[in-house]
């Protein structure tokens, strides 16, 4: 992670370091992003990657949210047939200029992702207002993959790897007649 942005509706966007910052500095806002998570809910883009980074980082893990919500989750129930990228959607919901250009060179570009974010979950809770089932799947069967995925993602597959060895021994073997 080399930068941060935080935000929300009718408030600023306020970024984090860029580069690897120091330990005082990662401290610092470790405990600042630690109290928000605690207070109010979180929205990200892909929760996913997003808490995974996160924790990686800070030390903020899945369980210390107040609340967690993902607009690709929701985006993809809404408008299943259609990307669910953040770029997509906000070309469909966005309302500022577009910043993807920007990426590794100028920390605009995370602000843009911040603002779009904000946009599209704006747009997408409208949109699911309108539709109780999708409500009804988003929050009881969605949302409670997350920390099921985090912890996939974490522990990985298990592999049998005699068996595995076994099977590409055989296939170098016959790859080779």
């Amino acid at each position: 992670m080399w930068l941060l942005g935080i935000g929300g509706p009718q408030t600023p966007i306020y970024q984090w370091w860029r580069g690897e910052p120091d330990a005082a500095s990662r401290q610092e806002v470790r405990d600042v992003l630690h109290a928000l998570v605690t207070q109010i809910p979180i929205v990200f883009q892909n929760a996913m990657a997003d808490i995974a980074i996160i924790e990686h980082t800070l030390d903020i893990g899945y369980t210390t949210y107040k609340q967690v919500d993902d607009l690709l989750f929701l985006h993809s129930l809404l408008w299943c047939e259609l990307p669910h990228s953040l770029a997509f959607i906000a070309s469909v919901c966005g309302q500022h200029e577009k910043m993807k250009h920007l990426a590794m060179t100028d920390p605009l570009y995370n602000a843009g992702d911040v603002a779009e974010t904000i946009n599209g979950w704006e747009q997408c809770t409208k949109e699911m207002a309108r539709d109780p089932e999708v409500a009804w799947i988003y929050r009881e069967s969605m949302l409670p993959l997350i920390p099921i995925i985090l912890e996939s993602q974490r522990l990985g597959i298990r592999v049998d790897r005699p068996s595995v060895l076994a099977a590409k021994d055989t296939f170098e073997r016959n790859r080779e007649r």
